[in-house]
């Protein structure tokens, strides 16, 4: 178990919200939380004109409502995955990651080849050369760009204070 608060707000698992330890479960209910969101287009927790703490409240005491159109085998997995209770999460069991490939939302999945990255990709967006920005959305083509601070580790020292910070070298992990 590990007593962390790290992730993006619209993502976190209850347990994590709850601060009463966590562990490798809460990578299904984030999972969950990305289907939903390639199902339906939106994260059913990130919510205009809410604060963090109220996306936080939302996740710890409301239920993610189920869009009509998810067909009822998408349904029963969201649940699976958005179980608040993390001993009944699909995944917590002793089979883990294969309890959710089996789920029937993944019949037809060949794993196998999936990981030998041999399944072709469903679409292709079309591009007119290698600069072309088209597919992407215009929200973050016309964000103003900021400069990156000099400092290659700028964050670790803001961020941990009295800590030194060693880069992986190009010849593997740091000597020591």
């Amino acid at each position: 178990m590990t007593y962390s608060f790290c992730g993006t707000p619209e993502y976190l698992a209850p347990e994590i919200v709850a601060g009463n330890g966590h562990n490798h479960v809460v990578d299904w209910w984030s999972l969950g939380i990305m289907i939903y969101e390639m199902l339906s287009g939106i994260n059913p927790f990130k919510l205009r004109n809410k604060s963090n703490y109220d996306k936080l409240q939302m996740i710890m005491n409301t239920d993610v409502p189920m869009m009509p159109d998810f067909s009822p085998v998408a349904q029963d997995l969201l649940k699976a995955l958005l179980n608040r209770n993390p001993a009944y999460r699909l995944g917590s069991g002793p089979d883990a990651i294969n309890e959710i490939k089996n789920h029937e939302f993944f019949k037809g999945v060949d794993w196998v080849a999936m990981l030998a990255k041999q399944v072709p990709t469903p679409f292709v967006p079309p591009t007119k050369d290698i600069t072309d920005l088209g597919n992407i959305d215009k929200m973050f083509t016309k964000e103003r760009p900021t400069e990156t601070p000099e400092e290659s580790n700028f964050l670790q020292k803001q961020q941990f204070p009295g800590f030194t910070y060693t880069e992986k070298s190009k010849f593997g992990a740091p000597p020591g």
